[in-house]
């Protein structure tokens, strides 16, 4: 495994936030998840920008370095960082990877679609 290649998607261990690793560099979202509650969660990386969405709107972005990130020597980690720590128990309901980074408008279709599972 490549690990200077990789992204990721992780629960933050200590706060219950969710975070969008790319090689090293990581964007973190700022309000943390209740428990037991579904959430929806989209992340984009646009030229060297990493976003992070909960239910629609947009938590946090960064400036990423994704020099050399590609497929399928880049490893891709939903619930647990680079070396499988942090895991957490996650349910996924729809997954979906795209060639292009959804746009805002797009995000918020997305969770208008998912709105009834979002507000249980």
């Amino acid at each position: 495994m490549y690990l200077d290649k990789w992204l990721g998607v992780y629960k933050s261990a200590s706060d219950n936030t969710v975070g969008f690793m790319v090689k090293w560099d990581s964007v973190e979202s700022k309000t943390p998840l209740p428990p037991d509650k579904w959430h929806h969660i989209t992340v984009t990386l646009s030229d060297n920008t990493a976003s992070i969405y909960l239910n629609g709107k947009l938590e946090s972005k960064k400036k990423v370095n994704k020099s050399e990130l590609y497929f399928p020597e880049s490893s891709f980690r939903i619930g647990a960082n680079v070396d499988g720590e942090n895991s957490s128990t996650t349910y996924i309901d729809d997954l979906f990877i795209l060639n292009d980074a959804a746009s805002e408008n797009e995000i918020i279709e997305l969770v208008n679609s998912h709105e009834k599972a979002i507000k249980k």
